[in-house]
């Protein structure tokens, strides 16, 4: 059986990585939180873990804003660390070439963090990151990927031409 833990996440400065093209979904992409704003992105629903838009203390201090993610562990709503970025992380990730999504993120829970991202289509096909990035408990600000070639997904990877909706968790 597994266990369930509780744990928070901060993020700063989520970008899209790749080779410049055309497409829906832009490249260099970067959502900073700056002012303290969550930038479009959600919890789950009936969540009672609000996502927080904090205006100072991210990876390079002062006035820099991150985005506070928790968990609270339980077996229902908000147990699980989840988000779902806004609608500017959606569209064509084939035709745009993108490659990677990267990340500055920090660990403040007491468990380490295998993180992966989903990725859905209208008809509700998905794929998923095959391989989870370990980002461990007190882990301070780290800059981590997540490849999110074809290759490099667990699913349907045909998703990534008509993305419409991306979670992180």
């Amino acid at each position: 059986m597994r266990g369930r833990t509780s744990g928070s996440l901060l993020l700063f400065a989520l970008s899209i990585c790749a080779f410049p093209a055309q497409a829906a979904v832009s490249l260099g992409t970067m959502d900073t939180f700056d002012g303290g704003f969550v930038q479009g992105w959600v919890t789950g629903s009936n969540s009672p873990n609000p996502l927080v838009g904090v205006a100072g203390g991210g990876p390079e201090g002062g006035a820099d804003g991150y985005l506070l993610i928790t968990s609270n562990g339980s077996p229902g709503p908000g147990g699980r660390l989840v988000a779902f970025p806004g609608s500017q992380w959606l569209g064509d990730y084939v035709t745009t070439g993108v490659t990677a999504i990267k990340m500055q993120a920090n660990n403040l829970g007491a468990s380490d963090l295998a993180l992966r991202l989903s990725f859905v289509d209208a008809s509700f096909s998905s794929a998923f990151t095959s391989q989870a990035v370990a980002l461990p408990s007190g882990s301070g600000w780290s800059a981590i990927t997540f490849d999110v070639r074809p290759t490099a997904l667990t699913g349907s990877a045909s998703v990534l031409g008509a993305v419409t909706e991306i979670r992180l968790y």
